[in-house]
């Protein structure tokens, strides 16, 4: 639900602005709005003189500190205490620009050697090729050497372009390398502008030095790289070291430094939100009325007669904008990250939070089904939250995610309730990773299907067992009362078969071979959801006083009722006057609403919510796909086991729970979006949960508590 809010309003004189927004920090659960006024006498708050400095500093003071955390990467390490860090913001500049000029200057070195590191990495592999051709003419006084890249295919175009420039004063030499070759032509100084035009003419470009070492000759530039390359790791490796070292002395300290200075930076911004007259001011907020007495207590017991307070009950009809609070019971509230993905709904209106606290893990279950799957979700779910306890981030490479520590607690409280429901629905289904506890134990599994035997399905063992006690009974019998002894020995046979392969546990519901309890059940589901989103809009509605709402929440109920009811009766053979009847009401009810809202897209939408009923149909069709593809996994692990002897059950239970695997991992998104998507586009949208969206309540609080 939606916490109910109250608006505060505070006066006082001008001279305890900072330390009224102080107070109000601590309490941490009023969020200040900008104070807007038609009196030419009240204005917004200017920071001058004195406060703009002082704002300008712990503005520097978040930036710098901000950027040393990252640089030194301390951002895990925790907070040290507040009375370690200095208060004023002239101590705190003097300790960020110490700490500072530090790792500057170390960042500034290891990024220059860095840098070097990676232009001799790229230019020695091919300077060792080039460099026995080109450094003999180093130090020639008459002949010019250059070196480039170029596909083999192109060496005898080169040439010719070469003749055409040069004419036959040069000399090329090509060497392979990789899918180029290596070309290294000579000529004399003279014509030393005449071959660059040329290489540049044919569209390649010439080997240079990196401007480091352009001033070298090419043997020297060369050996001086590969010296580089031999103590540039070393001296980064020992920036790194300083670096670390630097941060494990003052990362506790930069990031409590960092709380501070964002504290009153948050603190100044705060100020211009102010009203303001030439002695006093004026501040407005919203807070949750649970809070009200709390931060009117705390605020008389410091101020006194200094300030004068006043709250009130937020409207929901006539206020707008107010900040919205979700205050649901403990079981529901990991539920809200699912909601998060949208804006909050209007304050005043309706949180669905707790229906999809409700259907989603429900309609999970459904959908899954199985016992095996459930644990293995459990697993997961106690994997992440122990994570989460550690303080340890969650990468989801595949999906480019990464969860914070802090999120995966509730995280994982969601897919334990996605994991109950499917273990509850596998005991329903009797499903264990798929039918493998419908074939083991082999003489006794824990599950089978009530009529199956009666039915003729049994198996080839089943058979087997059939045969063995119909001889046995027909040798105890003479020859003349052959008939007599068979028709005795049906109901044993078939008592000993029953006997032998029955199982422990009934299946409730074998949703492979009997589809309509569970398409029944989607589509009840669907009826009570789509209908009881319009019902919701029909109360909220009237809530607002908003008659046009009502009456289309109105119209659509009675159509679709109608609608429903008359499709049950066709598809049961039951049609009669009443049927008829109620049919009729509904679409009148229909058309009267439609009429009133004027709402005429009615006539559309009403087709569509009826197929929004239908769409609930995917909880029966996923699942049972699912089930398919379980038993099947599970089938072939059978199969394997018993084709091999002594190896065969190993390869088989290896294969098995690797389709499996295979298998959850391809559908997981699908499993978990199906249900998803019928309360974000079935549910939502017939209370127009999209319609109107509210703002998320943000209170001025302190960074790090008090």
């Amino acid at each position: 639900m939606i916490a109910y809010m109250d608006q505060i309003t505070v006066i006082g004189r001008k001279g305890i602005a900072h330390d009224l927004l102080s107070a109000l920090q601590s309490l941490g659960v009023v969020q200040i709005d900008p104070l807007e006024s038609s009196d030419e006498n009240l204005r917004r708050y200017s920071l001058e003189g004195q406060d703009r400095v002082k704002r300008d500093a712990w503005d520097s003071a978040v930036a710098r500190s901000g950027m040393l955390i990252d640089a030194l990467s301390v951002s895990k390490l925790k907070p040290a205490a507040r009375s370690e860090v200095p208060s004023a913001v002239e101590e705190i500049s003097t300790y960020l620009q110490g700490i500072g000029s530090q790792a500057d200057q170390l960042l500034a070195e290891r990024g220059e050697l860095q840098d070097e590191l990676d232009v001799a990495a790229a230019y020695l592999p091919l300077l060792r090729d080039v460099s026995p051709n080109l450094a003999q003419f180093d130090e020639s006084r008459f002949l010019h050497a250059s070196a480039f890249l170029a596909p083999a295919d192109a060496l005898d175009s080169i040439k010719a372009n070469l003749q055409e420039v040069l004419g036959e004063e040069f000399e090329l030499v090509s060497q392979e390398r990789d899918k180029n070759v290596l070309l290294t032509i000579v000529t004399s100084k003279a014509k030393k502008l005449d071959l660059k035009t040329a290489i540049s003419r044919a569209g390649y470009s010439e080997i240079v030095l990196p401007e480091r070492y352009e001033s070298m000759g090419i043997a020297k530039a060369t050996h001086m790289m590969e010296e580089r390359m031999q103590s540039l790791p070393k001296r980064l490796e020992s920036i790194n070291a300083e670096l670390a070292k630097l941060g494990s002395q003052n990362g506790s300290k930069l990031l409590a430094v960092n709380q501070l200075a964002s504290n009153y930076q948050s603190r100044y911004g705060r100020l211009e939100d102010l009203g303001a007259t030439r002695y006093g001011i004026a501040l407005r907020g919203w807070m949750p009325s649970s809070e009200r007495s709390k931060v009117v207590e705390g605020l008389k017991k410091q101020f006194g007669d200094e300030i004068v307070v006043d709250t009130r009950a937020a409207d929901d009809h006539h206020d707008h904008n107010v900040p919205v609070k979700l205050d649901n019971p403990k079981w529901v509230q990991p539920f809200e990250g699912l909601l998060s993905l949208f804006a909050p709904p209007k304050y005043g209106n309706f949180d669905p939070s707790i229906m999809l606290a409700i259907f989603f893990p429900f309609f999970f279950g459904i959908v899954v089904g199985d016992i095996g799957f459930g644990l293995l979700f459990a697993a997961i779910a106690w994997w992440m939250r122990r994570r989460g306890v550690q303080g340890k981030e969650l990468n989801i490479g595949l999906l480019g995610l990464t969860i914070k520590p802090g999120a995966l607690k509730p995280i994982s409280t969601v897919i334990y309730w996605c994991a109950a429901w499917g273990i509850v629905f596998g005991f329903v289904y009797g499903e264990f990773f798929g039918n493998f506890l419908e074939k083991w134990p082999e003489n006794r599994p824990i599950f089978y299907v009530p009529g199956h035997l009666a039915e003729g399905h049994a198996t080839d063992a089943e058979h087997a067992v059939s045969e063995a006690v119909a001889s046995e009974t027909s040798a105890e019998t003479s020859h003349a009362a052959t008939e007599d002894s068979h028709a005795a020995t049906e109901p044993v046979v078939g008592e000993a078969v029953a006997e032998h392969k029955r199982g422990l546990i009934p299946i409730m519901l074998f949703r492979v071979e009997k589809f309509g309890p569970l398409l029944i059940a989607s589509l009840l589901f669907g009826v009570l959801q789509v209908l009881g989103g319009w019902g919701i809009r029909v109360y909220y509605g009237l809530k607002h006083h908003d008659m046009k709402h009502v009456w289309e929440g109105i119209g659509m109920l009675g159509g679709l009722a109608g609608l429903v009811i008359f499709a049950w009766a066709y598809l049961t053979n039951a049609i009669n006057g009443f049927v008829m009847f109620i049919l009729f009401a509904g679409l009148a009810v229909f058309l009267i609403g439609m009429i009133m809202s004027k709402v005429f897209l009615m006539l559309i939408e009403l087709a569509s919510n009826a197929g929004n009923i239908l769409s609930y149909l995917r909880l029966f069709a996923v699942g049972l796909s699912a089930a398919l593809v379980a038993n099947l996994a599970t089938d072939l692990g059978f199969a394997i086991a018993g084709s091999l002897p002594i190896i065969g059950p190993i390869i088989g239970i290896l294969v098995g729970l690797s389709v499996h695997l295979i298998a959850m991992a391809l559908t997981i998104i699908g499993h978990t979006l199906q249900p998803l998507r019928l309360n974000y586009v079935e549910f939502f949208t017939k209370f127009g949960f999209y319609d109107e969206s509210g703002r998320p309540y943000q209170p001025f609080r302190l960074l790090g508590g008090k």
